[in-house]
């Protein structure tokens, strides 16, 4: 107990060193008896004018939501910011930890995934992350006017194990850790111009979750997902990323 205590009170003086600090929880699977889903907790809501077909299902028990669609559907959880703006220049930070149950976009004419995560800058530069059953990657370019098509990517099996994803956004680039990890972004590579600049994708200052392709499907399970808008080293904010979820761990 003193060892949590001690750890509790580093991160707490880490954050509290920035006057710009600011953590927000989207979604804690953890609260109310592990049965509440992200649309449920006053941040993340469901694009309910987004849905191409039939509703969704999504459902939470033992912590977890477990979202899922199919090749039909293209919908999520979203959140744009009223009272915060999502600034690259300070740099911020979405966190989340979730497993990619199964993913298909086989009858998709284009390059699709079944689940993504798009995050809009409040000048609406940004990243547009798509997660296969073997491979993360990111599109070319947002603008509608042009076929968006794949571009830089990383194999990774992400039906393995829930795993903890930091998608890192800063000046004119990102970078996305897996674990704790760099796997994206090493080469500075750069954000792009609004997603589908005519729908949700490119609103200024958004986070958008799910099923955003209208020819793909998945199901996912999500446990946690947060938004640090401190602009501080990201290996502190990292670090005590990893000292909660390892407290998490030695509490459970």
């Amino acid at each position: 107990m003193k060892f949590i205590a001690t750890s509790t009170a580093v991160i707490a003086l880490l954050i509290s060193t920035s006057a710009y600090a600011a953590l927000y929880t989207l979604y804690d699977g953890s609260l109310n008896g592990g049965t509440q889903t992200p649309d449920e907790q006053g941040y993340l809501s469901l694009y309910a004018n987004q849905t191409y077909g039939g509703a969704d299902y999504h459902t939470a028990t033992g912590g977890v939501t477990t979202f899922s669609t199919d090749s039909n559907i293209y919908r999520g959880f979203g959140y744009q910011m009223d009272s915060v703006t999502l600034d690259r220049t300070q740099g911020y930070m979405l966190s989340i930890s979730m497993r990619i149950d199964s993913e298909d976009h086989s009858s998709s004419p284009l390059d699709q995934a079944g689940f993504s995560i798009c995050l809009s800058s409040s000048d609406s530069q940004g990243i547009y992350l798509n997660f296969w059953e073997d491979e993360i990657w990111v599109y070319t370019a947002f603008n509608i006017s042009n076929p968006v098509t794949k571009a830089e990517g990383f194999t990774f099996d992400t039906t393995a194990a829930m795993t903890d994803y930091d998608i890192y956004i800063s000046g004119t680039s990102y970078e996305l850790y897996i674990n704790g990890s760099l796997v994206l972004g090493e080469y500075d590579d750069d954000l792009r111009d609004p997603v589908f600049s005519s729908s949700m994708f490119g609103t200024p200052s958004t986070i958008s979750i799910g099923d955003l392709a209208p020819f793909a499907s998945s199901t996912v399970e999500i446990s946690n997902i947060t938004l640090n808008t401190v602009p501080e080293p990201l290996t502190i904010v990292l670090l005590g990323s990893s000292v909660v979820a390892f407290l998490r761990k030695r509490m459970k």
